[in-house]
């Protein structure tokens, strides 16, 4: 696969990369989200796409661990990490552990869905037995709430800041109400959730 540089960015060399995430857009949600939280020890990220989200995060974090299972996405988030404190994962995050499927949009990177039965691996974020967890950002085009059921353990022992695509309303809000969360603020297509 061909990669074109970008705003700083390895990005994948087909039409694709027309509504990629540009560098300018994670620029100013990350302030918007970093207020809200009182440590910054590690940030778990998912719909890594090329790296503009994660890379900036891991800045501000101790760690910062992301996950991106679109293939050609990976291969750019790879040639774009330098940071030592980034764990990259091509992986998709859901409700169990399984082998899926993924819709890719052939103009749009950055949309790649969750079909049924294949060869990504999928994993849940309780099985990352972590220590701590301050901040879970899900962009997941849809899959948002499976991957936070996924994480049920985790939310109720860390209650970290969690920030989705604003895509499943009211369900994801519903369901995270049952820890004591509530929405705090909306950046542009991202809710953000606190407890």
């Amino acid at each position: 696969m061909e990669k074109k540089f970008i705003s700083g960015l390895w990005w994948p060399s087909t039409d694709r990369h027309a509504h990629m995430v540009l560098p300018q857009e994670a620029r100013e949600a990350i302030p918007r989200v970093l207020k809200h939280l009182k440590a910054r020890r590690l940030c778990l990220q998912a719909g890594g796409n090329a790296g503009a989200y994660p890379i900036m995060l891991s800045g501000f974090f101790d760690k910062v661990i992301t996950f991106e299972p679109e293939p050609e996405n990976f291969e750019c988030l790879k040639k774009n990490n330098l940071q030592g404190n980034l764990e990259i994962r091509q992986e998709a995050l859901g409700d169990r552990e399984d082998k899926v499927g993924i819709w890719v949009n052939k103009v749009n990177m950055g949309e790649c869905r969750i079909t049924g039965r294949g060869d990504i691996l999928m994993t849940k974020i309780d099985l990352l037995d972590l220590k701590v967890c301050d901040l879970i950002w899900l962009d997941i085009e849809g899959y948002e709430l499976p991957a936070l059921k996924g994480a049920e353990e985790t939310i109720k022992k860390f209650g970290p800041l969690i920030v989705v695509e604003n895509n499943q309303e009211p369900e994801t809000g519903k369901w995270l109400s049952q820890f004591g969360y509530q929405d705090s603020e909306i950046i542009s297509r991202d809710i953000i959730y606190a407890r």
